[in-house]
């Protein structure tokens, strides 16, 4: 059920990059970000109220649904604006130079993905289920920082690939200075915040999650460093130099999972007060099925 979103998603992906590459911000990424969330919880609190089991088949229904009802919203409003501003003309495809284009992206979003996944995918293999959930209750309520890049990339690309398109120098060297500004001293504002109520949000998932704290600090740092560098990645991917941001990403994605696989051993065992683990590590055993005994001597 859930492939059925795929081609859904990726056409709100595609329109999305269209209305922003036009300067049409909200049509761009309200549908996806706004109303699909909208229609998810509507549709599973409507559910719920109905008395239906509200269980993985019918979350994975009520995403479909959401996905296809934005995608159509979408689709009819980014129409009816293109028709207005474009007119008619002949089709033509250039499916070589598309392929061209696309691929360095294509690999940018595969390693982006390396990224934010790899330590957990690491971690799972040497401690319990529960620390697991609580590293990564950790990583991701920290990762709220990593939306203010991203809104500022999503207002600026547009922005920054036009005047490098008309040659200006001097204009496309301030717009990616304000970036740099919108993009670190707000992440440091947000994740000085974050910080401080870090344990108070950590403690809505467990008390026992307010071990993750130091997580929490160490990410931290990790993000304002990625601040500090602005939207050099966005710079790279509107002048045309995709090639260099995918193999720069790649090389990320490498050493992140080289590191994770070296240092998580050593160091990801020693969590809670006095060197005591909240929860003990996973033993891996042969579980024994419920009507299977075992073999006599």
């Amino acid at each position: 059920m859930g492939l059925i979103c795929i081609p859904i998603v990726t056409l709100t992906d595609l329109q999305d990059g269209v209305a922003r590459a036009r300067g049409l911000m909200a049509l761009g990424l309200l549908p996806p970000y706004v109303l699909r969330p909208l229609l998810l919880i509507v549709g599973l609190g409507a559910a719920h109220l109905y008395g239906l089991p509200v269980n993985a088949r019918l979350a994975v229904a009520a995403a479909i649904l959401a996905s296809l009802g934005a995608a159509i919203v979408q689709t009819l409003l980014l129409r009816h604006r293109l028709q207005r501003e474009l007119a008619p003309g002949p089709r033509r495809y250039a499916l070589a130079f598309w392929f061209r284009t696309a691929l360095p992206f294509w690999l940018i979003v595969a390693c982006d993905l390396t990224l934010q996944n790899a330590d957990v995918l690491v971690i799972s293999s040497y401690l319990a289920p529960a620390e697991v959930g609580m590293y990564f209750a950790a990583a991701k309520t920290m990762s709220l920082v990593l939306f203010i890049p991203y809104a500022v990339a999503s207002a600026m690309a547009n922005r920054i690939a036009a005047l490098d398109a008309r040659g200006e120098e001097a204009g496309l060297r301030a717009a990616v200075a304000d970036a740099a500004n919108w993009i670190f001293w707000p992440s440091l504002v947000a994740g000085a915040a974050i910080l401080a109520v870090a344990k108070t949000m950590l403690g809505l998932f467990d008390p026992r999650f307010q071990v993750a704290y130091p997580v929490m600090l160490i990410l931290a740092v990790g993000l304002l460093l990625r601040a500090a560098f602005g939207p050099a990645d966005l710079v790279l991917n509107m002048r045309g130099q995709g090639a260099a941001s995918a193999l720069l990403l790649v090389l990320s994605a490498l050493l992140s999972v080289a590191l994770s696989a070296a240092l998580v051993p050593g160091f990801a065992l020693g969590w809670g007060r006095d060197g005591n683990k909240p929860w003990p590590p996973r033993r891996r055993s042969r579980q024994l099925r419920p009507c299977q005994t075992p073999a006599q001597p």
